[in-house]
């Protein structure tokens, strides 16, 4: 590898100030351990917790702790000399604009206030686009990579419009999932 994507840290925060220590421990070993391939290294920190819909438990009370392996993401993305991409900080100062300017946000980038939505991973996307110095996304590249569905869309195989070769292939693998299923798994 030429580049290594290194992104931990929000499942660990869950131990709080007491994992601090012990995560910084691991993650300075993980580097170490890919230190041999002379990958340049891009350490990502975790987005911070939303709040969601009730009944759902209210995760974003935890991002204090989160805040804080965050830091030290930072911080040893310094020392390692890596790249930092830094989401916690950047949806943060987001979502934080929005509040002080009264910005309804219409869409979240979790469904949950953990897993990242379609919509998340696009705005994602343009951020570490931006981030990391690629430029816009080439028509080659949209056309590959399609369009997202809006957050309430929960059909899986009905087609987006323009069917992207993206598209095409997903519904695919929907229907390749779907086949296992009933192979694997008969409802007899």
């Amino acid at each position: 590898p030429t580049v290594i994507f290194l992104a931990y840290g929000t499942n660990e925060s869950f131990a709080g100030e007491p994992g601090l220590a012990p995560f910084i421990k691991q993650y300075e070993k993980l580097c170490d351990d890919v230190k041999p391939t002379n990958a340049r290294l891009v350490f990502l920190t975790p987005l911070p917790f939303e709040r969601p819909q009730p009944p759902l438990p209210d995760a974003s009370q935890h991002n204090g702790n989160l805040g804080n392996y965050a830091h030290a993401i930072r911080q040893l993305a310094q020392r390692r000399d890596g790249r930092l991409v830094d989401l916690f900080a950047r949806v943060s100062e987001m979502r934080e604009h929005d509040a002080q300017n009264r910005v309804p946000r219409f869409q979240h980038y979790t469904a949950d206030g953990v897993t990242t939505t379609p919509y998340g991973y696009a705005h994602l996307e343009l951020f570490l686009r931006s981030e990391l110095q690629l430029g816009p996304l080439t028509k080659r590249e949209r056309e590959l990579g399609g369009t997202f569905r809006p957050r309430n869309d929960r059909s899986s195989l009905t087609p987006m419009n323009p069917m992207t070769r993206a598209e095409q292939v997903r519904l695919k693998i929907v229907e390749k999932n779907r086949l296992f299923f009933h192979r694997w798994r008969p409802q007899n």
